[in-house]
């Protein structure tokens, strides 16, 4: 009976440990179909191109006229750059962005954007998604139409209509969707847009990937507010100009050399046009030292995010100081 006992006890482990084994198994399998599909994603994100030109889509000056007049009382009212810093990091017309956040926010005054800095209607399900700041929302926004108009090449708004806001879909019961086409060309041409077929940069040139760019940025701005230190290039020194595009860049995975003047000579040198986000911008004259004095990370759009004697902050190069002393553009890349 006790042999009896130990067979059907060492049987019974035995079909344990298999089933056991049978789920681990099954766990690696599921687990390591998850990290392709997230490295394939990865990848593709990389594949993706920022800091395109959108000069050529819009007209700057009807935009940011409309903008006043739509959000001037508004949560956005003070957002018109940064959408087109957004617009040009992911080749988006910028007139398309404000475009979908007017008609998805009820012009800056839904409790989405107010309660959960969400202005655009992004969702899961029949849920409203929550961003921790505006600017993070705007940023998704960018990202959503870049994989939409650029990777689905859904580049007019009637196509983007089709997966934006498609027609009698579950959260439009009443069809209101079939509004949203002419509601958005209309906009997009009241934002300045030139043509409502021209959602996307034909332009293949960049300053770098998306997430290398966010790599950049993200670091930089973790520094905005803190004064200018002569000679600093890490955190715990501070920051003199070059030693702080330099500590970017190196968190980003590119390394250039340590002074304003070496990172000149070492990297290609491009045409103001033609300057992407996320490129240096260089100015001569700013000290008594000859050639490149002084430099910032450009962020398109006329404006740099630099370490000056103010402090590390964004300034404006198209005109004063700045525009008077400037050197020139380079590229990394």
């Amino acid at each position: 009976m006790q042999m009896i006992y130990e067979y059907k006890k060492a049987k019974i482990k035995f079909i344990l440990y298999s089933i056991i084994g049978v789920v681990i198994f099954l766990i690696l399998v599921i687990a390591g179909a998850t990290g392709a599909l997230k490295q394939q994603q990865d990848q593709a994100d990389d594949d993706s191109t920022v800091g395109l030109d959108v000069s050529g889509m819009f007209d700057k000056s009807v935009y940011l006229k409309h903008w006043q007049s739509v959000y001037g009382n508004g949560v956005l009212k003070d957002k018109a750059d940064y959408t087109i810093t957004v617009a040009q990091k992911y080749g988006i017309n910028p007139a398309l962005i404000a475009a979908i956040m007017a008609t998805e926010s009820s012009y800056g005054k839904s409790s989405a954007i107010k309660n959960d800095n969400n202005p655009s209607g992004q969702m899961i399900g029949s849920h409203i998604l929550h961003y921790d700041t505006l600017e993070q929302g705007i940023d998704t926004t960018g990202k959503t139409l870049h994989k939409l108009v650029v990777t689905r090449k859904l580049n007019t708004v009637q196509k983007l209509g089709s997966a934006y806001a498609p027609v009698g879909a579950g959260n439009d019961p009443t069809n209101l969707n079939s509004n949203w086409v002419p509601v958005v060309t209309q906009l997009v041409a009241s934002f300045g847009g030139k043509s409502s077929d021209n959602l996307a940069t034909s332009s293949s040139s960049s300053g770098g990937s998306i997430k290398q760019f966010d790599a950049i940025m993200a670091e930089a701005k973790k520094y905005i507010g803190q004064p200018y230190v002569w000679g600093g290039s890490t955190p715990a020194t501070g920051f003199d100009c070059s030693g702080f595009t330099s500590w970017c860049y190196k968190k980003a995975g590119i390394t250039i050399p340590r002074t304003s003047q070496a990172q000149w000579t070492s990297m290609k040198h491009v045409a103001e046009k033609d300057a992407k986000a996320g490129d240096l911008v260089f100015f001569q004259g700013t000290d008594s030292q000859g050639g490149m004095t002084h430099v910032g990370i450009y962020i398109g759009n006329g404006r740099m995010l630099d370490s000056e004697n103010s402090g590390i902050k964004y300034s404006d190069i198209t005109s004063g100081y700045w525009r008077n002393h400037l050197g020139g553009f380079a590229t990394a890349n």
